[in-house]
């Protein structure tokens, strides 16, 4: 006994779809087609790519039923161009041969291009001297590449050995400049002159050498204790003594003195002494108007009359002049 016809496969693009019934007794399963038709494809609006393509091989695309895996329209997809890597070394350059590098492709692994590295640079040591320049000729510098042992040269330039101290050329006078400079210890070459000026005259004091008249001029000079040069200059005649408290002297026009004497002094009695009061009297020099204060001499001796005039005379003693006491009041002159 047979139960209901049911759904076992639904119609698809190519077949119609089953259904089926079972017996209930022993479970007998019945199929048949179904009544309708099968349904068209459900083709998409676009390729889709079958197989991929490389840089070796074509691919390929179609149009796919959206409901089978039928396809239609079938289609080749050219190769792709080759993709490019990144430059690799090959051979490392060194500083007397070249390199190489090469690209490949990243896909397939295809050699794609291969270049030259330029040689690098020497890797130069230190500069080493091979000969020391003189003062006129240059010198001689070398250095080693540490990889390939290639020599480089140089040329050093001419070098005076210049000495730290200067020397002095030209010692100065007392009129003329000197110079001094920086010496070359190797050679006679010379930097860096300089101007020592001249030290100046160290004169000693002036000396006269013939005293001025009224008619004729003096002269005196002057000698410097270092070159022993001697300068002359004239002397004005000044027929006025002029001094103070030690002597006294002749002075030119521009203060100048010469024919310096000390003082020679004379006792001059102001007034003369009475019975009831001294004296008074002065010294004054015999030269020139120079006078010392006046000062109180004895009192006359009532006995005799006679004036102390052995004090007078002993005063003018210790005062420096041997010379007669005048017992006038004289009048004083700038003398000549």
């Amino acid at each position: 006994t047979f139960g209901k016809w049911t759904l076992y496969s639904t119609a698809g693009c190519s077949d119609k779809g089953q259904v089926k019934r079972t017996c209930s007794v022993c479970g007998y399963e019945e199929y048949r087609d179904t009544d309708f038709d099968p349904d068209n494809h459900t083709w998409e609006d676009h390729y889709t790519v079958d197989k991929e393509p490389t840089c070796t091989t074509e691919g390929s695309e179609s149009i796919h039923c959206a409901k089978c895996d039928a396809t239609k329209d079938s289609r080749v997809i050219p190769v792709i161009d080759h993709i490019k890597g990144e430059w690799e070394t090959d051979t490392e350059p060194t500083c007397t041969t070249e390199g190489s590098e090469s690209t490949h492709c990243t896909m397939c692994g295809i050699l794609l291009d291969t270049r030259a590295i330029p040689v690098t640079d020497h890797d130069m040591g230190e500069w080493e001297t091979v000969s020391d320049p003189t003062c006129s000729e240059n010198g001689k510098e070398k250095r080693v590449c540490k990889d390939c042992g290639a020599e480089e040269y140089r040329d050093t330039d001419p070098a005076h050995s210049w000495e730290d101290d200067y020397t002095i050329d030209k010692e100065p006078d007392c009129e003329n400049d000197g110079s001094k400079s920086i010496h070359c210890s190797k050679c006679d070459a010379v930097k860096d002159e300089a101007v020592i000026p001249a030290i100046g005259h160290e004169w000693g004091e002036w000396t006269m050498v013939k005293e001025p008249t009224v008619t004729e001029d003096g002269e005196e000079q002057r000698t410097c204790k270092t070159c022993e040069k001697t300068e002359s200059r004239s002397i004005k005649y000044n027929g006025f003594w002029t001094h103070d408290d030690k002597g006294h002297w002749h002075e030119d026009e521009k203060g100048n003195r010469y024919y310096y004497t000390d003082h020679e002094f004379k006792w001059v009695v102001d007034k003369e002494p009475t019975d009831t009061e001294p004296g008074i009297g002065h010294y004054e020099c015999i030269s020139c108007a120079f006078m010392k204060l006046a000062e109180e001499f004895g009192k006359q001796n009532p006995d005799t009359g006679a004036s102390s005039v052995a004090v007078c005379i002993a005063a003018a003693l210790v005062a420096g002049g041997a010379v007669p006491v005048v017992r006038k009041v004289k009048t004083k002159k700038n003398r000549k």
